[in-house]
Parts: structure tokens; sequence; C-alpha cells
């Protein structure tokens, strides 16, 4: 014999909860999105070694210090599979990076077919960034697949 059915109860939203700890997020965030070119201090222990080597220095060496300046693309996935973390998309990077060098563009699907910073009718084929720009993608890659209508449904308020 089967047992009845427990009633349903009130199920109330579980709280927020950032894909990443608190204490980390905007240092990993950093990382990700940042570049780090030779162009801190002088690299003294590699200027030495290529003086010893008998190596002829025509440019110091300089240290790689980390830095946003190159800006950075964030190509945000509005599939299904990715509602749970809407939030974070929205928020941490835009944070970190600074909106002047942060390019937000939404897709659903595959982000070099369309995409856009708007309503989904106004995506246009993908167009990489500036030179030097990191592209962080946001996305399930297709592990949760659904119809682009229904994606951009979700796109945040303009």
């Amino acid at each position: 014999m089967l047992r009845p059915a427990l009633p349903v109860q009130d199920a109330s939203p579980l709280p927020y909860e950032s894909l990443l700890p608190p204490s980390s997020e905007a240092a990993t965030l950093h990382v990700l999105v940042s570049r780090m070119p030779p162009e801190g201090p002088v690299d003294l222990d590699r200027l030495l070694d290529r003086l010893a080597g008998n190596v002829a220095v025509e440019e110091l060496p300089r240290q790689p210090v980390r830095t946003l300046r190159f800006g950075v693309q964030i190509l945000v996935d509005l599939g299904e599979g990715m509602e749970p973390f809407w939030r974070d998309e929205m928020d941490g990077v835009t944070a970190i990076a600074g909106r002047q060098s942060c390019q937000v563009r939404y897709f659903s699907g595959c982000p070099l077919h369309r995409s856009g910073e708007g309503a989904g009718w106004t995506w246009k084929p993908y167009r990489p960034p500036a030179r030097g720009a990191k592209v962080l993608v946001l996305s399930d890659f297709g592990c949760n697949a659904d119809s682009s209508a229904a994606a951009t449904a979700h796109l945040p308020a303009q």
C-alpha cells in the first residue's frame, strides 16, 4: 500500500549565496580579469643573469605587475542553467574592473553567433574586445541548453 502524499509546505526561496566565498571573491575576480605585463621595477635577478652571461642588455628587464588597464569583456550566458548565478554575474566583475573598462555582453547558446548589450533582438554577431583585453565567459557551456527566446526575457532592465 502506498503512503499518503505529504502535505506541500510553503517553500520559501533559499537565501542568496555567492558562487565565490565572500572573503576571497574580490581577489579571485581581480586575478581572473587582470593582466601581468612586465612594467614594474627592474628585475635585478634577470639583469644580473644577462650581465653574468655576457649578454648585451638592450632593454632593462622589468618585473610583471597586475593591472586592469587593458579592460575586460564579460560574456554572460542567459541560459536557464546559469539562472542561479545571475546575481554573481551582474555584480562582481564590474565592481572589480570598473564600469569604464568593462564591457558586458549577453548571449544564449553561443556568443559567437549573436550577443549584445541590450535586448535579444538587438544582438549582433560577436565582436572581440580591444587588443589586450581579457574575455571572461560566464557560462555552463551548453550543459542546460534552452531557446534564445526564453533566455532574452531575463535581460536586466536598462
